[in-house]
């Protein structure tokens, strides 16, 4: 500053906070040029209002809000409600259904009995605010600030201050023009709060207006001399806004408003000559002992190969829930033992601490004198917590801590005890039972009732943790291979868990909810049965301490019904229940837990999770959705025997309908199909209806045609409009709501059509050479009808479709002539007999003939014993099967090929028959007997391999079973 007295040179003024100095024990200096100050006065006040903006101003809040806080800007003042910070929820928006005085809010308000409570709503609507000192209105006194919703106008009538451009003219009670300072987007009401429940706040007047749905409301509460209460808003000043243009939203950054920092500057600075902070502790003083003191355990964490703590990439196999945990050490500094001038207690930190030393044996396995021994750490003055890494997975563990004071001396210790347990772990954000495991079972869900099923009643369920030993269910009952999730609201996700240590009923519906309503200021989560209450009430009630973690029960029984790790609910659900992991269970009426309670409990009941997953042991095999009453599953064990296909068809696929010339199909009865499903080696039966397992439904889609299914399956048709239509058949599996696929039956109509020309004819067959003769050569001497290829000669001949006889040429009934008819055959003839094949075709109706012949071959007459070997036929361009050719009245042998019309036998033996394709008609006599049988005629006495099956008497007899004729 400049000093008018020295020629106004620059002059230096030294301001110190010296209690601040003596209560951080250091000093942090800050220059500044008072420009244009030529008062030492006003260069004191200028470095208090520095010290004190350091000192009163050093909360920071930063925050993302929505669209609405486009209005603001930096250098605005603000109120902030943080209800994670004072776990106290006094703010939110306006639910439906509101009035001028009967606001329904979104979440549960708990307020004080004492302390007067006024509800703010913030309307988003324009608003004129009185920006001068007072005004009196239609007799009502205004401050600066207050919100003016009517003034006068120049003819002494009140009206609606609702647009900027009524605020023109605004008048007081005397006709004085208003200064108004007009808000465009928002406007702020204020009403005192006269009584109100966990649904509703009720005004002690009315608002201007009903606010909207999702209007923001706030609760401030304020003793009879003035003082905030915890959770109500707190005052900041805009620092910093910044729009994030992704998503809409402005981040805002404040520092904490002091209301009286300026009446502080302007006041005088009264310095202590030795302030009480500055003076070393006495003996006679003591040394306080931290406070709110608790153990936390958290999952152990390994360093993943990249370097990253996540813990998300492991350097091994290991699950990190399996890994060594971690157990947070946490406390606060004590209050300081000092008092204000009116002997009341002053409630900033203890100002002589040079450190902590905590004692564990975590790491001692070591007893000595029949303790165990510890080990010790220290902590900086400034530390308020300790985490401990890799401790033991298993056991009880004792952690104290003391403070340390400047002097040296030490307070008494505070000792915790913790018993760690893997099969429970830390429940602040209770981690998911391991999923996984191995089941030999595959597994459906039916996506209408949520129910999941075991497909096998004999399988076996291995845990996640393959050490643990398998589960085998034989037969096993309906609790053993089912498990509903109907009660799973639509939207949630459910997981089915396998309890290790329940055989009878090892499948469990769970799902994990996190509790954000209660007292504990933080999210919480916790496994709850699906359809069943999450907490079951136990035995007795707690008394707790503010602010701490030991538990006092009153005919309590924690020894048998909780276990160290299991979560321990205090009081009933609302905004006071609060949650904790038990640390350590001392006896039946004493514990320990893992967070200090923030408020006093006396006398109230507690509750325990209906269901515990065990850590270790239990397993999630699948996780179930409900989407819009449609369930769904995944599948998480390995080793399922694979889901059984279906396989299904019609029993008529394809038809045509005799139809006249015009279309018309006058009888619809010669059609009828019907499905056909089979899963695995399951056949399914037809149901129109229900969802009775192995049942199958038909559903059907028309094209060009009508059709119905009857009540048995049948599916048959009553009209066509074209001549072509589709049935669009779809199979559905009525037990599990699974749509198998669809088949399509295709229809169309056999018009009667003008009948059409003929079409061309051809004919084979064979000749027979009349008379015998030695060989082929001797033919051609005999009778020169063999062409120099040796087939048969075809000049001349001729074919009658008509008669089927052939004529003209080497044709006739002489010696030496072919023909048709067989000769008579002579046993004691010499000579051999000959025979050829013919093939006849004609270019087009009665037209050109085309006549081949094949060569002579060479038939015999046979006496005694004969051996028959085949041979084909050719022409020289064509070769034939003579056995594939049947001429009437005869009978072909060619080789072991046999060919004729008909054969009776009075007996035929046969070998084998490796194969038979035949309509065998009725077997109405005899015996079909095995080899190996014995025993009397109606199968009785039989003892040996082999079956029989009596025609006659009707009995069937085997080694293991029999039917008597009777």
């Amino acid at each position: 500053w400049n000093n008018p007295e020295n020629h106004y040179k620059g002059e230096v003024e030294l301001v110190e906070d010296s209690e601040n100095i003596a209560k951080t024990g250091r000093i942090v200096e800050k220059e500044t040029v008072a420009y244009g100050c030529t008062s030492q006065g006003q260069a004191q006040r200028l470095g208090k209002y520095h010290l004190l903006t350091e000192t009163r101003d050093s909360e920071v809040v930063s925050f993302a809000s929505g669209i609405g806080s486009q209005i603001l800007r930096p250098g605005d003042i603000i109120e902030v409600q943080d209800s994670d910070f004072d776990d106290v929820q006094l703010s939110g928006r306006v639910s439906s259904g509101a009035t001028t005085t009967v606001i329904p809010v979104d979440r549960s308000v708990a307020l004080s009995n004492t302390a007067n409570a006024d509800l703010t709503l913030i309307f988003p609507k324009p608003g004129a605010y009185l920006a001068q000192p007072n005004a009196t209105i239609d007799s009502t006194v205004f401050r600066q600030g207050d919100l003016i919703l009517q003034a006068k106008n120049q003819s002494d009538a009140l009206y609606n201050l609702d647009v900027q451009a009524n605020t023109t003219n605004a008048s007081d009670d005397s006709g004085n023009k208003i200064n108004l300072a007009w808000s465009n987007e928002v406007r702020i009401e204020t009403r005192a709060i006269s009584s109100y429940n966990t649904t509703h706040v009720v005004a002690a007047s009315a608002f201007s207006s009903a606010p909207n749905e999702d209007v923001i409301y706030a609760i401030s509460q304020t003793t009879s001399d003035g003082e905030k209460l915890a959770g109500s808003p707190k005052q900041y000043t805009i620092t910093e806004i910044k729009e994030d243009n992704t998503d809409k939203t402005f981040g805002i950054s404040a520092v904490k408003h002091s209301e009286g920092k300026y009446d502080e500057v302007d006041r005088g600075w009264v310095m202590t000559t030795i302030p009480d902070v500055m003076r070393p502790p006495k003996n006679s003083d003591g040394i306080p002992t931290p406070k709110r003191f608790v153990l936390g355990l958290e999952k152990g964490i390994r360093e993943t190969i990249g370097g990253d703590d996540t813990g998300d990439a492991l350097t091994s196999g290991e699950e990190k829930r399996v890994l060594p945990p971690r157990l947070r050490v946490t406390w606060a500094k004590p209050q300081s033992l000092r008092t204000d001038d009116n002997g009341d207690p002053i409630t900033s930190d203890y100002e002589h601490i040079q450190q902590y030393e905590i004692e564990t044996n975590l790491y001692t396995e070591s007893i000595e004198a029949g303790l165990p021994t510890f080990e010790t750490f220290v902590c900086g003055k400034e530390e308020i917590s300790k985490l401990f890494d890799n401790v033991p997975k298993r056991g009880v563990y004792i952690v104290r801590i003391r403070l340390v004071a400047t002097n040296g001396a030490r307070s008494p210790f505070v000792q915790r005890t913790i018993t760690i347990n893997p099969e429970k772990p830390a429940k602040e954000l209770e981690p998911k039972v391991r999923f996984g495991g191995s089941l030999t079972s595959p597994m459906s869900i039916n996506s209408s009732s949520g129910l999941v099923s075991l497909a096998d009643s004999t399988y076996n369920m291995t845990p996640a943790e393959s050490t643990l030993q398998t589960y085998i269910v034989t037969s096993g009952t309906t609790a053993q291979t089912s498990q509903t999730f109907a009660s799973l609201a639509s939207g949630n996700t459910g997981y089915m868990l396998h309890d290790f240590s329940d055989t009878t009923d090892p499948w469990k519906a769970i799902e994990y909810i996190e509790d954000t309503a209660s007292n504990t200021g933080q999210f919480f989560r916790y496994a709850k049965p699906i359809g069943s209450d999450a907490f079951t009430q136990k035995t007795g009630t707690v008394t707790i301490a503010n602010s701490s973690p030991v538990v006092v029960g009153t005919g309590t029984a924690f020894t048998t019904e909780y276990e160290a790790g299991d979560l321990l609910v205090i009081g009933a659900a609302g905004n006071t229940r609060f949650y904790a992991t038990i640390n350590h269970i001392f006896d039946n009426t004493s514990m320990e837990i893992s967070r200090c309670v923030p408020q006093a409990y006396t006398n109230v009941n507690i509750f325990a999770q209906t269901l515990q997953p065990n850590f270790i042991k239990d397993t999630i095999i699948g996780e179930v959705a409900n989407t819009s009453g449609t369930f769904s599953l995944i599948n998480y064990a390995s080793g399922n025997r694979g889901e059984d296909a279906y396989t299904f068809s019609l029993t008529n696929e394809a038809h045509s309908f005799p139809a006249d010339a015009s279309g018309t199909v006058s009888d619809f009865s010669g059609f009828t199909s019907a499905g056909v499903v089979r899963k695995g080696t399951v056949n399914y039966t037809f149901a129109a209806s229900g969802s009775a397992l192995n049942t199958f439904g038909l559903s059907k889609a028309d094209t060009n045609c009508t059709s119905q299914i009857d009540g048995s399956g049948n599916i048959t048709i009553s009209a066509m409009t074209q001549d072509t239509a589709t049935v669009v058949v779809t199979f559905t599996d009525l037990g599990t709501s699974t749509v198998i696929g669809t088949k399509n039956i295709s229809l169309g109509k056999n018009k009667t059509g003008a009948a059409g020309s003929s079409g061309v004819r051809s004919t084979t067959g064979y000749i027979y050479y009349q008379q015998s003769a030695s060989s082929i050569s001797n033919i051609q001497t005999q009778s020169s009808s063999l062409e120099a290829n040796n087939t048969v000669k075809t000049a001349g001949v001729s074919f009658n479709y008509t008669t089927g006889v052939l004529s003209g040429g080497v044709i006739g009934t002489g010696s030496t002539n072919w023909n048709q008819i067989q000769p008579t055959y002579t046993g004691s003839n010499s000579n051999q007999y000959w025979y050829a094949f013919y093939h006849v075709t004609e270019a087009s109706i009665g037209g050109t003939q085309t006549i081949s012949f094949s060569i002579p071959y060479q038939g015999q007459n046979f006496t005694g014993l004969v051996t028959f070997t085949g041979n084909d036929l050719g022409d020289g361009s064509s070769v034939y099967d003579p056995a594939g050719v049947i001429n009437s009245g005869s009978t072909t042998i060619n080789g072991g090929k046999i060919t004729t019309n008909s054969i009776t036998a009075t007996q035929i033996n046969v070998s084998n028959i490796s194969s038979m394709s035949a309509n065998l008609g009725a077997i109405t006599a005899g015996t079909i007997i095995g080899s190996g049988h014995s025993g009397t005629a109606d199968g009785s006495g039989f003892s040996t391999a082999g079956m029989a099956i009596d025609v006659a008497n009707g009995t069937i007899s085997a080694k293991n079973f029999r039917i008597g004729a009777d």
